[in-house]
């Protein structure tokens, strides 16, 4: 792998997380976010934000969704020290091309501080309620290859022109161009299509929420097609996404332990020892959702037991 450090970032909460769902626990997104950033900011290196509409609600649950580009913006300017990425964005969503000019955009007023995540593409309620064609997996995958290349294109060169089966940009300017590259993530798991585009195009590959055995499967899938298309896999840092329950009492931390995904819970040691097999396999950025949000506990134990064990 390469000499790359590594970096810890927050999965910054899109949508209330307190119950009951009422008026109060809405309006407390803002604050309980703002906790988090002032705590994490002076000891992690990014925050992000994932890229959703909405989230069809339970029964009495909030269904308050903040749109990724521009609630970054916002906190981008308060929180100057941290990088910030998204986590992913889905390519249907956006026109490649506005997505260039954000990007460019974002990057040159932040001091290049602007990590590009995109992914293919997976919510199909949300694609259905929004009015945006849900093609099949094959289709969407194909279309995330042609989407890198025209960002690739538009972030260092104006103008740019591209002529696809799904996209086309004709002398496309995207002034001004970022001064430094912008950070360019493929995110996805997708064997034949996601990981193929990503061993072509990308700086940085994200896998979310999975565990270590199949993060190590995906990546030697990812390095078989570097091989394939000619691309030294160091030049790739890997990352993963990871949702942690961390807690001195062990009740508290398997209370905290639910939902679909692996989740690193336990006190400090235990999280510790959890971690340790992903580095070890290579991930160099890690991003981490605390599961007891929007308590504050598990991110206070973080840093002050858990990070100095990585650094």
């Amino acid at each position: 792998m390469p000499a790359t450090p590594l970096e810890f970032g927050w999965v910054v909460q899109p949508v209330p997380m307190t119950a009951p769902y009422n008026d109060s626990a809405q309006r407390s997104i803002r604050a309980n976010n703002k906790r988090f950033m002032d705590l994490l900011s002076p000891h992690f290196k990014s925050a992000w934000l994932e890229d959703h509409f909405q989230w069809l609600p339970k029964p009495g649950a909030s269904n308050d969704t903040l749109e990724v580009m521009t609630h970054m913006a916002y906190l981008m300017a308060q929180y100057p020290s941290l990088k910030f990425g998204t986590l992913v964005l889905g390519q249907s969503y956006r026109n490649p091309a506005l997505l260039a000019k954000m990007t460019g955009t974002l990057h040159y007023l932040s001091g290049g501080r602007f990590i590009i995540g995109i992914g293919a593409g997976w919510k199909e309620d949300e694609y259905r309620s929004y009015g945006y064609d849900y093609p099949a997996p094959g289709v969407r995958t194909r279309q995330l290859d042609e989407y890198t290349q025209i960002l690739k294109l538009m972030l260092t060169q104006s103008p740019a022109s591209f002529e696809g089966k799904y996209y086309t940009i004709k002398d496309a300017y995207n002034d001004p161009l970022p001064d430094t590259p912008v950070t360019l993530m493929i995110g996805g798991s997708g064997e034949r299509g996601t990981l193929r585009t990503a061993a072509k195009y990308a700086d940085w590959w994200n896998f979310p929420w999975r565990s270590v055995e199949e993060f190590k499967q995906k990546i030697d899938v990812l390095h078989a097609h570097c091989a394939d298309v000619g691309r030294d896999p160091n030049e790739i840092t890997l990352s993963i996404c990871l949702m942690v329950s961390l807690s001195n009492d062990p009740e508290k931390a398997a209370k905290h332990a639910v939902g679909n995904f692996p989740v690193l819970k336990g006190n400090a040691d235990d999280v510790t020892r959890q971690l340790e097999p992903y580095v070890a396999a290579g991930a160099r950025q890690i991003q981490i959702r605390f599961r007891d949000y929007p308590s504050t506990e598990g991110v206070e134990l973080f840093i002050e037991k858990v990070l100095p064990r990585f650094q």
